[in-house]
């Protein structure tokens, strides 16, 4: 190791002495206009540079991180600071150098086997086993924290230094918690990161004493996002699973707050990190749906675990509007928008299943769920028209279509109650064929009669077919019920039952007739006819070859009957003949 760490460090020497007296750009451009001239000498002096860092890596990994390797690896992170701050043009090397050592402090070899302190004697802090690994980390933080602090002072960019000085020390304090506790409750731990949080805020109240004089608010609001993260990071250090994420997503009103005092978008930047790091702990790790429950669903982690985050991911979402931070704020929206959802959606498993990981999926549940989202739905889709609101919009449009899709996929067809076991209640009317379809149907002829006087107009018809569809089903289900009880069977029909089929759809049809000539609505005759029509198929079809003598009678009897009086009130009312008006509806 010593001869090969000689090596590098000279090799780095001499790169950065083929470009040591060039001149810096002149007046304030930005990094990428720098970067875009950029010369041969620069470029060459970065590309080496990087590709010693990853020979440095390779190296000492071979030699299973020996003391050597590990001083070299923190020399050259070293002279990277120093020569980052001594030319502009370079002042992302810190970058590569907090690369290699993130690295190096991930993938250094930790003892498993730990010698037991005896009960008698308390056990140390870090044992002794992993003294080595955790001298090396505190080593690097120091040179990052110190250097970085340091080397601001006068810097082209001070926020770089700041957040190199910032978040090292944080990363490399949370890869050492991972490898020597494996991310479990430790308060001695916590302290640490506390007295992290103390460090970055001595290193904020020095800047902020002079950030107007010397332009440093972006400095000074990544030490703030550092003392936020630090805290929070001491709350995941003293709590478990779902408390990991609540504690990250309390950051994002804290650093929202910051913003509204240091007018950065780095800020912003950093919100965005955090959200989304929120986002796929809670949406997308399918590994919380394993978290302990309580014996109480309104007592669950569920509770606070969606229900914090949905409040943070709001409420800094309400503070960035003063900002119009309009990405972040749509991101924050969208997932206070999930989380909403989700609380929703798991307590209604817990409270039907008691489980968030069981395999079955009734009716009941599908209805509560469907009725959920609808109500979600309608509720974003008013939002959206008077506020005119892009994530609300989205929102609705999902969850509407969503919801539409189970109740005509699972709850009409695939999990219809004749063709399943699960009871729909004992109860007429209030049930769950209520739930199932009466609800649904209600809501789909509120969407038509909202939906009448805007540009989506054309949608008002589909949605009142479906209600019209879905009342229809209701009605048909609440008849079975009646005849055979909770369990509904497909295959199992009285004559009674079949009869009273065609008599309930012909009252059905007449009512829906009459409504559409009081109310003059031609939406409502179409449904008439449509259900008299399904009717006649039904007693044609059906009533002719399973009915038996006066069911047979009274069905064929009842169709005509209704025929006759609605082709009556058709000519009498609707369409008159010529010469005659239409009679006003009495």
């Amino acid at each position: 190791m010593l001869p090969l760490g000689l090596y590098l460090l000279i090799s780095v020497c001499g790169y950065i002495a083929l470009d040591w007296n060039t001149p810096e750009p002149e007046g304030e451009q930005d990094w990428v206009k720098e970067i875009q001239n950029l010369t041969p000498p620069d470029w060459v002096v970065w590309g080496a540079s990087a590709a010693i860092a990853f020979v440095l890596f390779v190296v000492v990994a071979s030699t299973e991180f020996s003391t050597t390797g590990l001083v070299f690896a923190w020399l050259i992170a070293a002279l990277y600071l120093f020569v980052g701050r001594r030319h502009a043009i370079f002042d992302s090397l810190p970058a590569i150098a907090a690369v290699l050592v993130l690295a190096i402090a991930a993938t250094m070899p930790v003892p498993t086997s730990i010698v037991q302190v005896p009960s008698f004697h308390r056990a140390p802090f870090v044992p002794v086993e992993l003294h080595f690994f955790a001298g090396a980390c505190i080593a690097f933080a120091a040179l990052f924290a110190i250097g970085g602090f340091v080397a601001l002072w006068g810097a082209k960019r001070p926020g770089l230094w700041a957040a190199v000085s910032g978040a090292v020390p944080i990363l490399l304090l949370v890869i050492a918690y991972y490898r020597i506790v494996d991310f479990g409750i430790d308060h001695a731990w916590a302290a640490i990161a506390v007295g992290l949080a103390a460090v970055n805020l001595f290193a904020a109240e020095r800047v902020e004493r002079f950030r107007e004089a010397r332009g440093l608010e972006t400095t000074l609001a990544f030490y703030a996002a550092a003392i936020v993260a630090s805290i929070s990071l001491a709350a995941a250090m003293s709590v478990r699973e779902a408390w990991l994420t609540v504690a990250l997503s309390i950051q994002l009103p804290a650093l929202a707050w910051i913003n509204t005092r240091i007018r950065t978008t780095s800020l912003q930047i950093i919100a965005g990190i955090v959200a989304c790091v929120v986002l796929t702990r809670l949406v997308f790790n399918y590994n919380v749906l394993s978290y302990p429950l309580g014996a109480d669903p309104a007592t669950s982690w569920v509770i606070y675990g969606y229900g914090i985050p949905a409040v943070s991911f709001f409420w800094a979402a309400r503070i960035f509007r003063a900002l119009k931070a309009e990405r972040v704020i749509a991101l924050l929206e969208a997932g206070g928008l999930a989380f909403a959802v989700l609380l929703i959606s798991l307590e209604i498993r817990l409270f039907v299943e008691g489980s968030l990981i069981s395999t079955h999926y009734g009716l009941l549940e599908q209805s509560l769920q469907s009725i959920s989202w609808l109500a979600v739905g309608s509720a974003l889709a008013v939002h959206h028209h008077r506020l005119n609101n892009r994530v609300a919009f989205a929102g609705a449009a999902f969850l509407l279509c969503l919801a539409a899709a189970q109740v005509f996929v699972l709850q009409v067809l695939i999990c219809n109650p004749f063709f399943v076991d699960d009871p729909v209640g004992a109860w007429p009317v209030f049930n769950v064929l209520f739930l199932a379809y009466a609800v649904p149907a209600l809501f789909a002829f509120l969407c038509a009669r909202a939906l009448a006087d805007t540009p989506w107009a054309r949608f008002a018809r589909y949605a009142e077919i479906a209600g019209f569809f879905l009342l229809f089903v209701y009605i048909s289900y609440e008849v079975t019920r009646a005849f055979q009880g909770p369990v509904l069977s497909f295959f199992h029909h009285s004559h009674a039952e079949l009869y009273t089929y065609s008599l309930v759809w012909l009252v059905f049809a007449v009512v829906l007739l009459v409504l559409g000539m009081v109310l003059k609505r031609s939406m409502l005759r179409f449904a008439s006819l449509a259900i008299l029509v399904v009717t006649a198929l039904k007693v044609f079809l059906i009533d002719m070859s399973a009915l038996a003598d006066l069911y047979r009678v009274a069905s064929f009897l009842g169709l005509g009957l209704s025929l006759v009086g609605i082709g009556y009130l058709y000519q009498r009312f609707v369409f008159p003949r010529p010469g005659e008006s239409a009679a006003p509806v009495p």
